[in-house]
């Protein structure tokens, strides 16, 4: 008799259980606001590193014109090397 209580208590526990995991996960998963505000701040930080992005752009856009006008070049390092022969003169 004991263990038949035991046993109706235990199944009445697993059901209960069931229950309350189902509401927890129905308003866990029906609740987008979190994850909303998540994309908003997400998408804002991308908009300000694209901000930033655009005004270097501009700016070393700016800075090649200059030079274009001045009639220099822009070299690398390493096209600067093939011009002088790695030796300091040029070729």
């Amino acid at each position: 008799e004991l263990m038949d209580k035991i046993v109706k208590l235990g199944h009445s526990q697993l059901t209960l259980d069931q229950a309350l995991n189902a509401r927890l996960h129905s308003v866990t998963v029906n609740d987008p606001g979190p994850t909303l505000e998540k994309e908003r701040r997400e998408m804002a930080r991308i908009h300000n590193l694209l901000a930033v992005q655009a005004k270097e752009i501009a700016t070393l856009q700016a800075e090649i014109n200059l030079f274009r006008r001045k009639g220099g070049h822009i070299y690398t390092t390493v096209t600067a090397n093939r011009l002088t022969g790695h030796d300091g003169v040029a070729n």
